[in-house]
């Protein structure tokens, strides 16, 4: 197996969505995916995750 011009060959979690299995791998994409619950080294809640989730909906509707 080659590396291809231009791909990478370290990718950091933050970089990773549930899109990237083929690159980083399914265990690799959800890492991505649960990182983006972390906000300067801390986790959230999942009750403030929903809230932000939600407030996010709530943002882009007034957007339309």
């Amino acid at each position: 197996m080659t590396m291809h011009p231009g791909q990478k060959a370290v990718v950091w979690f933050n970089e990773v969505t549930k899109k990237d299995v083929a690159t980083v791998g399914g265990k690799g994409a959800n890492l991505g995916e649960m990182t983006k619950a972390i906000e300067d080294n801390l986790l959230k809640s999942s009750r403030r995750a929903l809230c932000s989730l939600r407030l996010d909906s709530e943002r882009h509707k007034e957007d339309l």
